[in-house]
Parts: C-alpha cells; structure tokens; sequence
C-alpha cells in the first residue's frame, strides 16, 4: 500500500492493530470495574442495639426511623436531600425521617440554617434539626 507517507508493511500494520485491540479491550475492563463499583452498595453500618436518649431525636414508635446526618456548607448536601425527596415521595410517610445539620461548638444558627436547611425543611414529612457540636452523631454512630 502507498500513500503520502511511504508503505506501510503488514508487520507496521499488524503492530497498530494489536496495539488497538489491546487498547479498546483495557478501556472495556476499566469501564467494567467503575460500573461494578458504581453497583456495589456500601457498607450498611449497625444501628446502636438502645435508642440513644441523649440524642435528641424523639424514639421512635412502630415505624422505621430515617437520619441523615449532613453537612450545611458541603457541596454534596444539595444532592443527597434531592435523592431523599424522590424516596420521601415513594415512601410517602412509611418512616421517620430526620435531617441532622451539624452546628459546631461556638457557631450560631445562621451557620447551620443555610438554605440546606430551607430545602430540606421543603421536604413533605421530613423533620429539620440542628446537631448541636455533632453530638447525635457521636450517640448514634455514622455509617462507615
């Protein structure tokens, strides 16, 4: 074969398309694992055995209990009460649903209620509260 850069012989074009091939197959086994990673759901964590008393959320009765403890100025907040409001819709009322907002020692309540706060008090049966220095989180443990 000619062309404007010279021949090509069978063994420069026999290299190009193993190189291709090995390339195309690493980018299938990449997209591979970050699905099965993407798919894998993580670690459940272990609910403390006694209802903390000092947590300050009221112990819950028949129904399931829900707390989602998040941050007020993280980034990712936003995004977690979107998908908690899509499962508050499916749900519709089959649990308890509290959102924890951390309040550092020695920060006021502007702090905490940013508007986090607004869109996850917008939330139909979802109960807002401030975590006061992180204190629930500390009685009920964060998931790992």
């Amino acid at each position: 074969m000619n062309d404007a850069a010279g021949p090509v012989d069978w063994r420069t074009r026999a290299w190009l398309t193993l190189g291709a091939t090995i390339w195309l197959a690493a980018i299938g086994v990449g997209m591979r694992a970050v699905y099965r990673f993407s798919e894998t759901p993580g670690d459940p964590g272990q609910p403390p055995a006694i209802w903390p008393l000092d947590s300050g959320i009221p112990r819950p009765t028949a129904s399931p209990v829900l707390i989602m403890m998040v941050h007020p100025h993280c980034s990712c907040t936003g995004a977690s009460l979107e998908e908690l409001a899509r499962a508050m819709v499916r749900g519709r009322g089959k649990a308890e649903v509290y959102v924890l907002f951390l309040k550092p020692a020695g920060l006021g309540q502007e702090w905490v209620k940013t508007d986090l706060w607004s869109r996850a008090a917008e939330i139909p049966g979802v109960s807002v509260l401030a975590d006061d220095r992180g204190m629930c989180c500390f009685t009920t443990g964060p998931a790992r």
